[in-house]
């Protein structure tokens, strides 16, 4: 939640990033340290969220949600996410 005005950005921009939401509904670190170092004791870690696939659509973008079944199964699994040939991150170009 620190830029969600990123998709209008990229429309503007005609620049087709991908962004990932890794959302736990908390800010999971800060959550983790204050169950397993600090007793349980919380304090502004729950977030309410908005829907992201929403957030996104309503800039003109495309949201896409993942379901955490994949997940919760008692095994190995393997997200597979097909994307074309692309620029390396981060790369230069002149």
């Amino acid at each position: 939640m620190y830029s969600p005005q990123e998709p209008s950005t990229a429309l503007r921009y005609g620049i087709n990033v991908v962004a990932l939401v890794f959302n736990n509904r908390a800010f999971g670190a800060s959550e983790w340290d204050q169950t397993h170092r600090f007793g349980r004791r919380y304090i502004g870690t729950d977030l309410y969220n908005p829907d992201f696939v929403k957030l996104a659509e309503s800039f003109g973008a495309v949201g896409i949600r993942t379901e955490p079944e994949a997940l919760a199964v008692d095994a190995p699994v393997v997200l597979e996410v097909v994307l074309p040939t692309m620029m390396p991150p981060f790369q230069i170009v002149r």
